[in-house]
């Protein structure tokens, strides 16, 4: 029988309640359950039994990467969530020993370095533009070739009893590891190879997985730099960069059966090298409005592009550099492109909101499908704006009211789901009898977020219709109604909450804690 720490839980609660359990997904309401009794929640999750739990799964679909790209991405069960992120924060640093030393700036992704005061899992200094800037470095060093190579759909080609091996080979006890692997053949439906896009704790599983390669690299003699799937190799001739490609097809094949991305793998001259690496690093503007606009920001950050900005803090003439018209040029010369960098236009969403600034809030919202494969990047600078932004909230409800119906908007759950999270948590754009009516015709992933959308405008006349579905509906929907009664009267909810415990239609720890949450709203 294997049981976690309570400072493991402890510390899950905490990074999933400051960092949310995936970038891509909106927070589950069931977080805040969570964190509104955790010490109940900490008593409910140390009396799992690693070795034996079962693994609830969670809920996929396809998310855009690019214009014409995308990806499939797994958002967990949050008591799943819970559970592995706890053990991620448990067995993490086995996991890390074995890996390649930081100290040969190597490999950049994914380095385990939980903090307690913001919630982190990974080092913030070992990340994508330091892979990139430590690859432009060795590229002015050593001259000669690059060989940039792109793996096929890494994540999804995993093979289960490679990451098996690989964590027992950290230290990661059997149950444990065996465990973890239940749940990636639940996600994957019993196919034996993958691991979940999106949840922050399967990126180490990744890394663990990928480690015999980077081993073997090395043993090769290879000088080399990798950030999950993207490897350069630096070589002094085009010739041994051929090789080098031969060599590590070669590894990958043996290894784990892995193939290249034909399309995305070539060799550079170390000059051309520099100049695409000069494009890419997304800290190096190649723009003067740009860089102008990035200055503001880190001189109030000192560069961290985690850190929140005071937005009333900035002085007139920064703020005259934020406008609405100077953000708005930059993001149409962004999407001026004929294949937009949308790489570069997610990090502008995010630097956007260290500081919730409100010029683009309007652009944003107006040009939603053309940024569709930014979205949740936009939708999280949208939110950080809430505060500053003084114009009509109203009015930009009608322009987001009006995507949901663009056809490639509903063509996409997840596009929905996005746009759907923006009414349930800035109840100022209103439109909740319009989104409602939506909801018989929508799959389950979006009647979910319906539902959060007419608990978030104290719609308790249509949930309570919603009462008798409950036996019927999946965990998703179910726990959401629950939430939802938290709109009633208090004898309502009272009693309501109480007949449903009495005849056992609640049935998990998770469902407990969101009826005791629905219980204690609104009193």
């Amino acid at each position: 029988m294997l049981k976690l720490r309570e400072e493991d839980y402890a510390w899950a609660i905490t990074h999933l309640q400051m960092k949310g359990d995936t970038d891509l997904f909106p927070p589950p309401l069931e977080l805040e359950a969570v964190a509104s009794f955790p010490d109940e929640a900490k008593k409910l999750l140390q009396a799992t039994d690693i070795g034996s739990y079962s693994w609830q799964g969670g809920r996929s679909t396809i998310v855009p990467k690019g214009t014409l790209s995308f990806r499939p991405a797994t958002q967990l069960d949050p008591w799943d969530s819970l559970i592995l992120t706890a053990l991620i924060y448990r067995y993490g640093s086995c996991i890390e020993k074995k890996r390649v030393s930081c100290s040969e700036e190597t490999v950049f992704s994914y380095r385990f370095l939980p903090m307690k005061h913001d919630g982190d899992l990974y080092a913030r200094d070992a990340d994508w533009p330091t892979f990139w800037r430590k690859s432009r470095e060795r590229a002015v060093s050593i001259g000669g070739y690059v060989a940039i190579a792109d793996i096929s759909s890494y994540y999804n080609q995993i093979y289960h009893h490679t990451l098996e091996n690989q964590l027992q080979s950290a230290g990661v006890p059997q149950e444990a590891a065996k465990s973890i692997i239940r749940l990636c053949s639940k996600i994957t439906q019993g196919v034996s190879r993958g691991i979940p896009v999106g949840p922050h704790a399967t990126h180490l599983l990744a890394e663990c997985a990928f480690d015999p390669i980077d081993q073997s690299l090395l043993t090769a003699g290879y000088v080399f730099c990798r950030f999950v799937d993207d490897i350069h190799i630096f070589c002094k001739t085009r010739e041994q960069a051929q090789i080098a490609f031969y060599d590590l097809a070669e590894i990958l094949d043996k290894q784990q059966k892995l193939s290249l991305q034909s399309h995305k793998s070539k060799i550079l001259s170390a000059d051309e090298f520099i100049e695409h690496a000069d494009g890419i690093i997304a800290e190096t503007p190649h723009a003067r409005l740009e860089k102008d606009i990035i200055e503001v920001i880190d001189r109030y950050s000192n560069g961290d592009r985690y850190k929140n900005i005071d937005f009333v803090a900035l002085s007139q003439e920064e703020l005259e550099v934020l406008s609405q018209q100077n953000l708005e040029t930059l993001l149409n010369s962004y999407l001026s492109h004929s294949e937009p960098n949308f790489v570069r236009i997610r990090w502008f969403f995010r630097r956007l909101k260290q500081i919730g600034v409100p010029g683009a809030v309007p652009f944003a919202v107006t040009r939603l499908d053309e940024l569709s494969p930014a979205i949740a990047d936009l939708a999280g600078y949208i939110l950080s704006a809430r505060n500053s932004y003084t114009g009509a909230w109203k009015d930009l409800g009608d322009q987001v009211l009006y995507a949901l119906d663009l056809p490639i908007i509903q063509h996409s759950e997840y596009l929905t789901i996005i746009l759907l999270d923006l009414f349930a948590s800035l109840p100022t754009l209103n439109h909740a009898d319009s989104i409602l009516q939506k909801y018989k015709k929508s799959s389950s992933m979006v009647k979910r977020e319906i539902i959060r959308v007419a608990t978030a405008h104290k719609k308790s006349h249509w949930i309570r219709q919603l009462k008798e579905e409950l036996p019927s509906t999946d965990p998703w929907l179910k726990r959401a109604i629950i939430a939802g009664a938290s709109t009633f009267s208090k004898d309502e909810r009272t009693h309501w909450l109480r007949r449903i415990e009495i005849e056992k239609e609640v049935t998990t720890d998770l469902e407990k804690l969101v009826v005791k949450w629905a219980r204690t709203q609104n009193p």
